[in-house]
C-alpha cells in the first residue's frame, strides 16, 4: 500500500491517508482473507498517527465479511448537507420579496 503522491520521496510517509482511502484498504485486505490484527498493523505501518482505531477495522473488517460492498457512509437522517443556514435565509427572503411584489401590484 503507496501513500505517497508523485511529488513526494520514496523514503517520505508522512503522506495523509483518507479514513475513506483506508477503508478500502480494510475492504481489499478483507477479501484477501487478512485478520483485523493484521490490517491494523499494516495501515498504522503506513499511516501513523492518522490511522484509524483498531475498533474502526473490526467494524468495516466485520461489514464487508457480511457482504457489504459500498465503502460509502451510511446516509444519515436529518437534514441535508447540501442545506446551509445561509442558502435556506436566502429562500425564505425570497419567498418574502415575491409575496410583497404581489401584495404591491395587487
Amino acid at each position: 500500500m503507496m501513500c505517497e503522491s508523485d511529488n513526494e520521496s520514496e523514503n517520505n510517509s508522512s503522506a495523509h491517508i483518507s479514513v475513506f482511502e483506508q477503508r478500502a484498504y480494510i475492504k481489499i485486505e478483507t477479501i484477501r482473507g487478512k485478520t483485523v490484527p493484521e490490517i491494523h498493523a499494516a495501515l498504522n505501518e503506513v499511516c501513523g498517527t492518522d490511522t484509524v482505531d483498531r475498533s474502526t477495522v473490526q467494524r468495516w473488517h466485520q461489514r464487508f465479511r457480511d457482504g457489504r460492498i459500498s465503502i460509502d457512509n451510511n446516509p444519515r437522517s436529518g437534514r441535508p448537507s447540501t442545506v446551509t443556514q445561509d442558502n435556506t435565509n436566502a429562500a425564505i427572503l425570497a419567498t418574502l420579496l415575491d409575496e410583497d411584489r404581489r401584495i404591491t401590484v395587487v
